[in-house]
């Protein structure tokens, strides 16, 4: 099933994340640094999917789906709009190559 131009309302930048150890006493904190920006659907989870999503992943609160790509692993983080959504599984559809589903967290 493709996506269509339509699906993809929402603006989304992707970022890398990369660990960054910030003192001597081995500290390490996630630094992000932007990738690209890209279309997607962000839709928050139903009660149903969101116990679905949680045998893959346990506190996965939205579904984020965008044209295939292949940097985008559960090393990046997502920022919509003031929202920041870290990327817990990223499913590659029917093997395909075409469209990527998301499993993400939104980080408060």
């Amino acid at each position: 099933m493709a996506l269509r131009s339509g699906q993809l309302r929402h603006r989304v930048q992707i970022q890398n994340l990369t660990q960054a150890r910030s003192s001597d006493y081995g500290d390490v904190q996630d630094t992000a640094s932007p990738l690209a920006w890209v279309w997607a659907s962000v839709e928050p989870l139903s009660g149903r999917e969101r116990w679905t999503a949680q045998q893959v992943a346990p506190d996965v609160t939205h579904r984020v789906r965008m044209r295939y790509r292949s940097d985008v692993t559960p090393a990046v983080q997502l920022i919509h709009n003031t929202r920041t959504l870290r990327v817990e599984s990223a499913i590659n559809l029917e093997e395909r190559d075409e469209q990527l589903e998301l499993l993400c967290i939104e980080e408060i």
